[in-house]
């Protein structure tokens, strides 16, 4: 068994212009990416490359605006386009009758689990359907202030296996180095300015230093170099 890399990226009501960048970024690595969606994007459904894959990214907190209830949701969200392969909730958290649901439709699995930089191997749930785990987040990588150091990411990667990394567009777009960048745009902004924050706000606002985009590229370099091998979601059990 190698050690197999599977990135990921929670689209999270990003603007036009933030997916652009995010898709670039992952276009320019040529590296394949599972799109976990929270709406229709016209950046994404143009986006040709057979790069990406398309799946669903729920939100089943409270105050959810899919919807107050786990059909609510799903009526909500179902009609974008996605292969229904696997589904990550947004904040990893999904009910129990919507586990139930996707079971039902024929899932293979979810990614709700996040190790914060532990391997875990993929488990069953409810004899089922399998939980992939999350080994390493953007967000969390911030907020914990862990070091941009290859070496930290590669030292804790020890074990063959699969090892599921998931990003988020507006933390590559702005290459955040702090976390706080990015919440302070979230807390100071209305909805409607966050959802449509455009390449000129964001040319005015990107980390130029070494930030969490420069960050992926250096790992994904390293990651080249160790031979751990690229894979999307159809390649899981390959």
């Amino acid at each position: 068994m190698s050690k197999k890399i599977l990135f990921s990226m929670d689209i999270d009501w990003s603007s036009e212009d933030v997916i652009e960048s995010a898709l670039m970024f992952f276009n320019e690595m040529n590296i394949p990416c599972l799109l976990f969606q929270t709406h229709d994007s016209k950046m994404i459904g143009k986006e040709k490359s057979r790069l990406f894959s398309h799946e669903l990214h729920p939100n089943f907190c409270e105050n959810s605006e899919h919807g107050q209830s786990t059909d609510d949701v799903f009526k909500t969200i179902n009609p974008i386009y996605h292969i229904g392969q696997s589904i990550r909730a947004h904040k990893y958290y999904m009910p129990d009758d919507a586990i139930e649901k996707i079971i039902t439709d024929g899932y293979k699995y979810t990614i709700n689990h996040y190790t914060n930089l532990e391997y875990h191997q993929p488990f069953t749930i409810k004899q089922t359907i399998t939980e992939l785990n999350t080994f390493f987040e953007d967000g969390y990588y911030l907020k914990n202030e862990h070091p941009f150091d290859v070496s930290f990411v590669i030292d804790k990667m020890q074990k063959e296996g699969l090892y599921v990394f998931n990003l988020h567009p507006i933390h590559i777009a702005f290459n955040e180095a702090i976390y706080d960048v990015t919440r302070r745009l979230k807390d100071t902004m209305t909805r409607e300015q966050y959802r449509n924050i455009d390449k000129d706000f964001i040319n005015l606002n990107i980390n130029t230093g070494y930030g969490i985009r420069t960050f992926m590229i250096d790992l994904i370099d390293e990651f080249r170099k160790l031979g751990y091998r690229f894979i999307g979601i159809d390649e899981v059990n390959q």
